[in-house]
């Protein structure tokens, strides 16, 4: 904790050069000439650095206990100077969605009414091509419903509710109507909103005289649930006096304390049941790396963790820091580079819910939006940065923040280095092309193989059988996510291959369609259009046939060590048709997921 660069930084890049060298100078046959050796060690230093990043988290979650931050109990009452807003941005999209969206307001009231709490919604109306007009029934349908709330639930005094909807405006970069910086601008319009400096809701709907006390905004998903008592536990967390924003005049960034607060994330168990991929992979991190493998080596070794969007921050800071310093029409994924501007801490003992995706297709199109939204802010790694005005500015943020966004642009592309490893193995490097899959297959699961040790030695000395239990069914699972992460393996170098081509174009060429999105609700519902990622569904077996023939004439000798591996990627979509089905529970009717 005294040098954390050096311990978590250096050590993940010295590990990654020994798991890779170790590699190479197992298979001796590949450092024959000199040239093969440094290309080869080349190839293993992407897929190496996985593994060594998820050895040293482990290693610092093992040696480090977790530190809770300290709270006020504001478990009886929220304070008259701590008066919250808790807010979900969203679409308006049909009938149906509009009075979920209101009912799941409602049932987040009914678990934390308090009266300092108040509820809203932020909506725009979905992107169109033609002007359209902004009278929409499902605008007035949400107008109605929240004042249906808001007379329901008066007599109480726990508490009200608004609804904040902004109209669309032409956006040439995106040639569509839209609301302005879609969520981002939501919540930006929100903050001024609050201080009174600019109202860009022309439709408000609730008692506009508490806005001005609104100190502490938490923004959820519109499928995120809080639950009971989670309201008054994050209020109380970023109240704190030690967890208190200190702002540097010079960088106007957050040096001390937090701005921001991101809770841990579960997975509703109504999405678990929705589809057998949400059952096996909500909980794990071996096929989901990108969304979940950030554990909380951040928030123990430099006391901050990673902003995804949802959690609560105090709005004087957050307008303050953040109020025109990005480009416009530029950051699609904005959590991360927020969190790094009004520093993010990890609560880890406060827990909010969401749904995690129930189709293949609509996982796949989630994780292409953020691996385009990654790379569009990747200029922060450089000593100058643009601003909204649009010189450029020395770069503020920390050295860890931009290794944050490092790791997640290493982690877009693990997928395709690993399969370029593969056939290279295959057709290229060393004499035996088994050596080269096996150790490639290592490399992917050296991580679940040291954590099933380290647990095991944990449960031995402590003779806990409970431990052991535990330690093997982690592993278990882990074994099972790298089975699907093979399986999948092409297709997700694909779709990374995509996401990160068309970001670098339209972040340095045409500089059209970064704010490009789509909603978890229409990613579920494929409502959109035909995304790239269905399509290179369908090329999977014609590419693993094509990779198939190449090994026959081009080297027949490493075809027995590519068959197996060349037929799960031709497996692929059935695979993924099965993952998308209701889990059946046995001796019963399959679940619908419904409650």
């Amino acid at each position: 904790q005294k040098h954390p660069d050096e311990f978590f930084l250096l050590g993940t890049e010295i590990l990654t050069f020994a798991i890779a060298l170790t590699v190479v100078f197992f298979l001796d046959d590949a450092y024959h000439s000199v040239e093969l050796f440094l290309f080869s060690a080349l190839m293993l230093v992407l897929p190496s650095s996985q593994s060594a990043v998820q050895l040293v988290n482990q290693l610092v979650t093992s040696l480090l206990p977790p530190e809770i931050l300290p709270k006020l109990d504001f478990s009886e009452a929220i304070p008259g100077d701590c008066v919250t807003m808790v807010a979900i941005p969203t679409l308006l999209l049909s009938e149906k969605q509009v009075r979920g969206l209101v009912e799941n307001l409602e049932v987040r009231f009914l678990g934390n009414h308090d009266p300092n709490i108040h509820f809203a919604l932020l909506t725009d109306l979905p992107d169109t091509r033609e002007p359209a007009g902004e009278d929409s029934p499902f605008l007035a349908l949400c107008t109605e419903l929240i004042r249906d709330l808001n007379e329901k639930y008066a007599p109480q005094k726990m508490g009200t509710f608004f609804l904040l909807h902004r109209h669309r405006v032409y956006n040439p970069r995106e040639r569509a109507w839209m609301g302005w910086e879609r969520k981002r601008g939501k919540l930006l319009d929100l903050n001024k909103l609050l201080r009174g400096q600019y109202d860009s809701f022309p439709v408000k709907i609730g008692d506009l005289s508490i806005l001005p006390r609104v100190r502490f905004v938490i923004t959820l998903d519109s499928d995120t649930e809080l639950p009971r008592g989670t309201a008054h536990r994050m209020v109380g967390a970023l109240a704190h006096p030690l967890n208190q924003a200190i702002i540097d005049p010079g960088k106007n960034i957050v040096v001390a304390g937090y701005g921001i607060l991101q809770p841990r994330i579960g997975v509703s168990v109504q999405s678990t049941a929705r589809s057998r991929l949400a059952a096996i992979y909500a909980g794990e991190t071996g096929f989901d790396i990108y969304t979940r493998a950030v554990s909380d080596a951040y928030q123990e070794l430099y006391g901050e963790g990673i902003f995804t969007g949802k959690g609560i921050y105090e709005v004087d800071t957050v307008l303050r820091v953040l109020d025109r310093r990005f480009p416009r029409n530029a950051l699609l994924s904005h959590d991360l580079i927020e969190g790094a501007y009004a520093r993010a801490g990890l609560a880890s003992d406060i827990e909010i819910i969401e749904d995690y995706p129930s189709r293949y297709s609509a996982y796949n199109r989630r994780k292409h939006r953020w691996l385009r939204g990654d790379w569009q802010i990747a200029g922060w790694l450089f000593p100058r940065v643009p601003e909204e005005s649009g010189p450029r500015v020395p770069n503020p943020i920390s050295l860890v923040s931009r290794w944050k966004i490092f790791d997640n642009l290493r982690r877009s592309l693990i997928e395709p280095a690993t399969f370029l490893l593969l056939i290279l193995g295959w057709l290229v490097l060393g004499r035996l092309p088994w050596e080269w899959t096996l150790a490639t297959l290592a490399i992917l699961s050296l991580p679940a193989w040291c954590q099933l040790a380290v647990d095991l030695l944990r449960a031995l000395f402590r003779f806990d059988p409970i431990t052991a239990r535990e330690a093997l069914s982690s592993f278990y699972a882990a074994n099972v996510n790298l089975f699907f992460t093979l399986t999948f393996l092409a297709h997700q170098s694909l779709l990374s291959l995509d996401a990160v081509v068309r970001a670098l174009i339209r972040r340095t060429v045409t500089h059209l369609r970064l704010l490009e999105w789509e909603t978890a609700a229409e990613a579920e519902m494929g409502a959109t259009h035909r995304a790239p990622v269905d399509v290179y569904l369908n090329w999977a077996p014609a590419l693993a046939l094509a990779l198939g023939l190449s090994v026959l004439f081009v080297r027949p000798a490493a075809l027995p060590a590519a068959l197996p591996i060349l037929l799960l990627w031709a497996s692929s979509k059935r695979v993924a048709q099965w993952l998308d089905r209701t889990p059946t529970v046995p001796g019963n009717q399959p679940s619908t997921g419904e409650v």
